[in-house]
């Protein structure tokens, strides 16, 4: 954290400390985990909503791997070799 970087600490200066090849600083880390929590405890209904989502979407993709596994192969490498090409 830099002297001149007076608003480290916020879950904004976290989100641009995100950004920064040498990563997030600690001020911004605890910022960044206080406001999740708090975001967690306001929006119980709804954060367990997108976890259930998350996993059956992860259930789906292990089944479907198992009922075409040739398929689901194909389409996996040709998604790893999009990335390294980007």
């Amino acid at each position: 954290m830099k002297e001149e970087d007076a608003e480290h600490g916020t879950y904004a200066s976290y989100q641009q400390c995100l950004k920064r090849p040498e990563g997030t600083c600690e001020p911004c880390r605890k910022a960044g985990a206080e406001y999740m929590r708090q975001w967690r405890k306001d929006r119980p209904l709804a954060y367990g909503r997108e976890r259930a989502k998350t996993n059956a979407r992860g259930r789906a993709w292990a089944r479907l791997a198992h009922m075409q596994p040739t398929l689901f192969q194909a389409l996996y490498q040709e998604e790893l070799e999009r990335g390294e090409a980007s």
